[in-house]
């Protein structure tokens, strides 16, 4: 009995056309969604959405809504008193108080001193009497980290702008009229790892508390350099040097993106596409697996390689078969045996030779 294999044409469930497909089906579903997403304006320039309701608006002649749960930027924050009557660091009689009372401040210290209260007293007043955009106007942006730290005397009661990278914010004591002060934390973009101690009037509203990172605008007046000790320090390590400034802190809480519902479809359907074809995949990996398994079980029961068994018993029964006309076969005739030995001397060499 021969066994004969089968051969399989390929046609359109073979696995190379079957994973062509699935590929071209996929790739096809991703050019569609990123056509559908860039023809929407307001996901190309982030606007969330708003693009549209600004569009209607602008037709009726009205300003667009805001949603809910936005919060609006921070107003700019009115002085306490009237511009004429503010005291601050351009009356010239203030100034010469300041200039006196300075001669107190001590750098590099760890916090500020007793003999130090009346100067920081006299900013802090500066500060409430004015706004963040009327101290912005008058303020440094050219002085570095570096500037302040080695030369404190040169800057000191100067207005300084920065942007701040805020890493902690908390409550401090309040002063003698009943404002309640913050004390921000963080490095700027040309201090590195070292942090600024920023002395705010007035929270921005919203702004959290505690361990933070957010972006906000300091601008205030360098009182002085003060020594703290980083996180992880060891009690004999030396303090690191941190600019102390008081004034004010601008801060607008940052804008997460919102996602349509669209958007949760279209992922939905790429999520469905690519389990299918990683689905299809899987399922002719384990049926050409299973195939292969089964190939070798049956190659090791019967092997190709020789007779089966069929032919070989047939071929036995023809062997020991007697021929026609009861004659022998030439296996059994006595001719076909070999012929006994004769017995005698052996020649010898010399009749070899006759």
């Amino acid at each position: 009995m021969r066994r004969y294999q089968r051969y399989r044409t390929p046609g359109t469930t073979s696995r190379p056309v079957v994973l062509q497909l699935m590929s071209r089906l996929t790739l096809l579903l991703v050019v569609a969604m990123m056509v559908y997403r860039f023809a929407d304006p307001g996901w190309l320039h982030g606007l969330d959405g708003d693009a549209p309701q600004a569009a209607d608006a602008a037709g009726k002649g009205s300003p667009p809504a805001k949603p809910a749960d936005r919060a609006a930027p921070p107003a700019p924050q009115a002085p306490a008193v009237e511009p004429e009557a503010a005291v601050t660091d351009q009356d010239p009689e203030e100034a010469e108080a300041f200039r006196d009372e300075r001669q107190a401040i001590t750098d590099k210290t760890l916090e500020i001193q007793r003999e130090e209260m009346n100067a920081y007293s006299r900013v802090l007043h500066w500060v409430e009497n004015q706004s963040f955009a009327a101290m912005q106007k008058r303020a440094h942006a050219d002085l570095s980290f570096t500037d302040l730290v080695h030369s404190p005397e040169e800057h000191r009661g100067e207005l300084v702008a920065l942007r701040l990278n805020v890493r902690l914010l908390r409550k401090i004591p309040k002063t003698r009229d009943g404002v309640q002060l913050y004390e921000a934390w963080g490095p700027a973009p040309d201090s590195g790892t070292y942090l600024y101690d920023t002395i705010v009037v007035d929270r921005p509203a919203g702004m959290p508390l505690g361990e933070i990172d957010e972006q906000a605008h300091f601008v205030g007046y360098f009182f002085k350099v003060q020594g703290y000790h980083p996180a992880l320090s060891k009690p004999a390590d030396l303090p690191l040097p941190a600019p102390v400034l008081i004034g004010r802190l601008a801060w607008r809480p940052s804008e997460k993106p919102q996602i349509a519902a669209s958007d949760w479809l279209w992922g939905a359907a790429l999520a469905g596409g690519v389990l299918a074809v990683a689905s299809t995949l899987f399922g002719l990996m384990f049926l050409r697996h299973r195939r292969r398994t089964f190939t070798r079980l049956v190659t090791s029961i019967s092997p190709t390689g020789g007779p089966s068994m069929e032919d070989w018993l047939e071929q036995a029964q023809l062997s020991h078969a007697p021929h026609a006309g009861g004659e022998t076969s030439s296996t059994d005739s006595p001719a076909s045996q070999d012929p006994e030995p004769r017995e005698g001397p052996p020649f010898s060499d010399t009749a070899r030779d006759q």
